[in-house]
């Protein structure tokens, strides 16, 4: 569990799933510690310093190849996002009409 001190780090392929996703885990996980967002355009170089600052590296499946290399030591795991089942419902419902 991240502690309220801790900073995360966040990249995603796309900009706009950023925010989504660091509402998700402020919501589900309680988590209350700053957030970095790691843009997937970004060279090495100009994300070291970046990753140096973080407790702990999300990423998205999009994106595991390159930062999985980049954390080395840096606690990390791979954010995959579910949709709850009465969502899943709605739209395959919505689409068999």
């Amino acid at each position: 569990r991240l502690s309220p001190a801790a900073t995360l780090g966040l990249a995603a392929r796309h900009t706009d799933a950023l925010a989504p996703i660091r509402d998700a885990l402020r919501f589900h996980a309680g988590f209350s510690g700053q957030v970095l967002a790691l843009p997937a355009s970004a060279s090495r170089d100009d994300l070291e310093p970046l990753l140096g600052q973080l407790d702990y590296l999300l990423y998205t499946s999009a994106m595991r190849r390159r930062f999985r290399s980049l954390a080395g030591s840096l606690p990390h795991a791979e954010y995959a996002p579910q949709a709850e089942r009465s969502a899943l419902e709605l739209i395959r419902d919505s689409y068999s009409r």
